[in-house]
């Protein structure tokens, strides 16, 4: 697209950590309707080169480091005060709360943040856990000044930020979650004959089969799969279920 047709446009960056790739079908439908998109994630920059999108690499720690989360900070900054980008949405716990403190303070026109959950610390009652809710709370009703829109991807984590006075009623949304390409993935499998390996390794010729992959921790839902597992088998002998995933 030409690049006067570009200042029809915002220019957006997605910010995320090291899976930011996942996104890739935003950033298609946002290229089909003529943004110019940037990434802008932890993972190697030639990892990104099938998003045929403009990548911008930074580095961030998964976990609590307030030195190196200030440091991740001051790069955000920079990035978005050389680069001028109109429009930031950022995904995940520390992006969404250090990239529109920089967005802002650089100037941004629009800062959006997307809660894909709040991890862990909200699973656990220990001291340390209940102390780093206390700081999360903190942090959240100081960035969401900084948010032109708040999107939550479920009714839970959305009731907890109302509830507790971390977002502003009138500038938050709920979706139903990221989404998977099913025809993509159907596709895919079909052309290289991967679930008829599967089926035929496991031995489960064409039974139903019913699906997880998460990493297999209790926060992700690990029990209540299993126990619909117990449920559908009462009801469907044959069907069986398959978790996948690290621990």
């Amino acid at each position: 697209m030409p690049a006067e047709q570009h200042k029809r446009f915002p220019n957006v960056w997605l910010i995320g950590g090291e899976d930011v790739q996942l996104r890739l079908p935003f950033v298609r439908a946002l290229k089909s309707r003529g943004f110019p998109v940037t990434v802008c994630g932890t993972m190697n920059a030639d990892a990104s080169e099938y998003l045929d999108v403009a990548f911008q690499g930074y580095s961030m720690k998964r976990r609590l480091a307030p030195l190196a989360d200030l440091g991740t900070f001051y790069q955000l900054r920079r990035l978005f005060r050389e680069r001028k980008p109109d429009l930031v949405h950022a995904f995940d716990t520390k992006p969404g709360l250090l990239a529109p403190l920089a967005a802002g303070v650089e100037g941004v026109q629009v800062s959006i943040r997307t809660i894909t959950g709040m991890g862990s610390t909200f699973s656990s009652a220990t001291p340390a856990a209940r102390l780093l809710q206390f700081v999360y709370r903190g942090l959240q009703r100081r960035v969401d000044p900084a948010c032109q829109m708040t999107v939550f991807q479920n009714t839970d984590d959305q009731s907890y930020f109302l509830e507790h006075h971390l977002v502003d009623a009138n500038r938050q949304m709920l979706i139903s979650g990221s989404g998977v390409d099913t025809d993509h993935l159907a596709t895919k499998a079909a052309a290289n004959g991967a679930a008829e390996r599967v089926r035929h390794d496991l031995g489960l010729g064409n039974r139903l089969v019913c699906m997880m992959v998460a990493r297999l921790v209790r926060e992700k839902g690990v029990l209540e799969f299993l126990k619909a597992a117990k449920i559908v088998r009462e009801r469907v002998p044959e069907a069986a279920f398959i978790l996948v995933g690290p621990s």
